[in-house]
C-alpha cells in the first residue's frame, strides 16, 4: 500500500523493501529497547519486517502498517499500526526514532499525522499505546496527542532482572473528534526548514 503524510518537518512514507537497512540500523540501537523486555535479535527485526509489508496488503479493515519517518529527507524512525481486533475496530501504536531526534517534537507530529491518518482513512474506532510507565518521554508524548491513560497494569513487564508497570493508553473515536484540531495544529506548527 502507498501511503505517504506530510507534515511542516517531515514526510511519512508506507515502508518498503527499500527501507531494510534503515530497520535494521534503527533496530540496532540498544537506546531504544531500554524499555523493552528485550533487544530484539536480527532475525526477530527480519519476520518484523516482512510481516508490516504483508499486513500492508490488508488495509484498511485488518492488517498493520509501518510508517518510515523522514528529516529533510533523512530516516529518522519509524512509526506503526497494527489492528488487534478487526471486529471492533481496534488497532494498536508504536513507534521509535533515532536518540539524535528525541526531545524536539519529531515524535508528537509523527505520531500527530498517524493518528489522523488512522482515524480519518482507515476509520479505526479505537487506538491503544501500551507504554512501560518508566518511558517518562513516552508517556508525556501519548498524553500531548490527546490518548487518555485507561489503565495501570502493575508490575507487567520483566526488564532485565526487574519487575516494570505499565500505562495503557487509547484514543476512541469520540475522543479524536475533540482533538482534531489540536492534531491538525500540531503537524503545521513548525517552520518548515527546521
Amino acid at each position: 500500500m502507498n501511503v505517504f503524510l506530510q507534515t511542516s518537518r517531515l514526510a511519512l512514507s508506507a515502508m518498503t523493501e527499500q527501507d531494510a537497512d534503515f530497520i535494521r540500523t534503527l533496530y540496532d540501537d540498544v537506546r531504544l529497547f531500554r524499555y523493552e523486555s528485550e533487544y530484539p535479535t536480527r532475525d526477530r527485526v527480519e519476520k518484523q519486517f516482512f510481516f508490516y509489508l504483508e499486513e500492508a496488503k490488508k488495509l484498511p479493515s485488518d492488517g498493520a502498517i509501518r510508517f518510515i519517518i523522514r528529516h529533510q529527507s533523512q530516516a529518522i524512525g519509524q512509526v506503526q499500526l497494527t489492528c488487534n481486533w478487526p471486529a471492533v475496530g481496534e488497532w494498536e501504536l508504536g513507534y521509535s526514532l533515532q536518540p539524535t531526534y528525541w526531545r524536539q517534537g519529531y515524535g508528537k507530529e509523527a505520531v500527530a499525522a498517524i493518528l489522523i491518518y488512522a482515524f480519518e482513512e482507515l476509520h479505526i474506532h479505537k487506538l491503544m499505546a501500551f507504554i512501560n510507565a518508566e518511558n517518562v518521554g513516552s508517556v508525556s508524548l501519548a498524553q500531548s496527542v490527546g490518548m487518555v491513560q485507561e489503565g495501570h497494569m502493575r508490575e507487567a513487564r520483566w526488564i532485565r532482572g526487574t519487575f516494570n508497570d505499565e500505562k495503557v493508553f487509547a484514543m476512541l473515536e469520540a475522543d479524536y473528534q475533540k482533538a482534531k484540531e489540536q492534531l491538525k495544529r500540531l503537524i503545521h506548527e513548525h517552520p518548515r526548514n527546521a
